[in-house]
């Protein structure tokens, strides 16, 4: 995925995105969580890949995932959740943005 981030290729960067969040999902094994997730992640993914489009949101979002790889390898739980918390509030933000514009732009 960072390799995809170095390239500038974001549809790859976002389809091994997608991959992994759908793996952490499998690995839940929390049916409920699963119908949530699919069901929120079709109506935002579009509002997800393109807040990337703002290069510096993209890079955030790399170092992020690139911390959150490297909290998991120290098997250090109190940050890996301070990061997983920032980072989904950062999407949240994008994904509320996104919307704005988006109806914004419906109604001009």
């Amino acid at each position: 995925m960072l390799a995809s981030h170095a390239r500038n290729d974001l549809p790859g960067y976002y389809r091994l995105n997608r991959a992994i969040h759908d793996r952490i999902n499998r690995a839940a094994r929390n049916r409920l969580l699963t119908q949530v997730y699919r069901t929120l992640n079709v109506r935002i993914q579009h509002l997800r890949f393109r807040s990337n489009f703002d290069r510096d949101k993209w890079n955030s979002a790399a170092r992020e995932h690139s911390d959150m790889v490297d909290a998991l390898d120290a098997r250090d739980g109190d940050r890996l959740a301070a990061i997983l918390r920032a980072h989904l509030l950062k999407k949240c933000d994008a994904v509320l943005e996104g919307l704005r514009t988006t109806t914004a732009a419906r109604l001009a």
